[in-house]
C-alpha cells in the first residue's frame, strides 16, 4: 500500500482480537519460550507486559521468575496449544535440531516459531517444509546454521519466513566489560556472568 500512494483499509476499524485460526496479537497469544535462561526470563517479563501468557521450557519443571516452566521432555505436551513458540537456545550437540519435523508438526497451523539462539537448533529442511505446507503460519530466525546463510539456501525463499543477520551485537564495549568483569569475578572467586552450562 505504502508503495502504491495508498492508505491500507483493510488495517484499519474494528477486528477481532483472537479470530479463529490467526494469532494477531500478543494479548492472550500463548507463548512459549524455549531456553528459559536469563533472557528468557527477561523476555518473558516484557510478553507478559504487552499481555502474553508466557510458559517456559528447560531442563526441569517448575518455576522461574514467576513463569511456569515445563522439562523438555514434556514440551510435546504444550506445542499444540503454542501460538509462538520463541527459542533461545545454545548450539551445543544436545540441543542439535532441537526443533524438527516431529515438532513442528505438533504445532497448530496459525503458530509463528522465532529463534534467536542458535541455528543449529531447527532441521532448516523440515522448518522449510512447514513454512511451504502452511503446517505453521511463519517464522522469524536471527539465526542459521551456517553463516551468513548460503546464496543458495531454501531460506532465502521461503514463505512467511523475515530472516534477519545475527547482527544485533557487535558492541565492542559491552563485550570487553562482561570480560574484565568476568575475569575479576574469576579472581576473586565469585560468580560469572552469562555462563554456559555444557
Amino acid at each position: 500500500a505504502q508503495r502504491d500512494h495508498e492508505w491500507s483499509r483493510e488495517l484499519g476499524g474494528v477486528h477481532l482480537m483472537r479470530p479463529e485460526g490467526a494469532v494477531t496479537s500478543l494479548v492472550r497469544a500463548r507463548v512459549l519460550i524455549w531456553g528459559f535462561g536469563n533472557i528468557g526470563q527477561n523476555l518473558a517479563r516484557v510478553l507478559d507486559t504487552l499481555g502474553a501468557e508466557v510458559r517456559g521450557v528447560a531442563r526441569s519443571d517448575g518455576e522461574r521468575s514467576g513463569f511456569p516452566v515445563i522439562s523438555e521432555e514434556r514440551i510435546g505436551e504444550v506445542l499444540p496449544e503454542t501460538d509462538m513458540l520463541i527459542m533461545i537456545l545454545p548450539g551445543v550437540s544436545s540441543t542439535k535440531n532441537a526443533l524438527g519435523a516431529e515438532r513442528l508438526a505438533q504445532l497448530p497451523n496459525h503458530a509463528y516459531v522465532v529463534n534467536v539462539g542458535r541455528g543449529t537448533t531447527i532441521d532448516e529442511d523440515a522448518l522449510v517444509d512447514a513454512l511451504e505446507s502452511g503446517s505453521i503460519a511463519g517464522a522469524a530466525i536471527d539465526v542459521t546454521a551456517v553463516e551468513p546463510l548460503p546464496a543458495d539456501s531454501p531460506l532465502w525463499d521461503a514463505k512467511n519466513l523475515i530472516l534477519t543477520p545475527h547482527a544485533a551485537g557487535g558492541r565492542a564495549d559491552l563485550g570487553a566489560k562482561l570480560i574484565h568483569d568476568n575475569l575479576a569475578a574469576y579472581l576473586d572467586g565469585t560468580p560469572l556472568k552469562n555462563v554456559v552450562e555444557r
